[in-house]
């Protein structure tokens, strides 16, 4: 009876390790994607492919070292810092209504889980910093929720002058100047 016992505590302690073992490379190794299959290691021409984008499809801005690419008649934006690397820094979109919010609170929470806490002051340092101070204040934002992604992709959901917008930020390559 103790072989019995010593044989099936082994399998299910090796069981249980191999299930960790799985889970663990599946949550460290899987690196978010946008649209597309698009990645932080993106390059702005494998971007403009996967959205299937001609020159006619975008528009391009500088602001402040970063380069802005707004995709026409998908409500869009790729924001690089270096366009001829793979220094993708933001993509975010205008998602909904800001009367609509819950509803895709509801969504992305079923998608990515509990919502981190995160203070609205980390999306506002992030914002300043790409758009120039004072892009957005925390009196301007009327609704606000993120997560932390297990690739380490800053994932936001806020509300601010009357609609909803969903931002991905590379929190590491924004502060750091990575």
């Amino acid at each position: 009876m103790n072989t019995r016992n010593a044989i099936y505590r082994k399998t299910t302690a090796f069981a249980l390790a191999l299930v960790l073992l799985l889970c663990a490379t599946a949550t460290g190794s899987a690196a978010f994607s946008f649209r597309g299959g698009v990645t932080w290691d993106t390059t702005v021409d494998q971007m403009l492919a996967a959205e299937g984008l001609s020159e006619a499809d975008y528009n391009q801005k500088e602001l402040g070292g970063y380069t802005f690419f707004y995709l026409k008649g998908k409500n869009v934006y790729y924001v690089y810092r270096n366009v001829s690397g793979t220094d993708m820094l933001v993509q975010a979109y205008t998602v909904l209504s800001a009367e609509a919010y819950a509803a895709k609170l509801e969504t992305l929470t079923a998608l990515f889980g509990a919502p981190a806490d995160i203070e609205a002051d980390t999306i506002i340092t992030l914002m300043d910093t790409i758009y120039g101070s004072g892009s957005v204040t925390a009196g301007e934002l009327t609704a606000f929720t993120a997560w932390r992604l297990a690739d380490g992709t800053l994932a936001a959901l806020f509300a601010t002058g009357g609609a909803a917008y969903m931002a991905y930020f590379h929190e590491q390559r924004i502060l750091n100047g990575e």
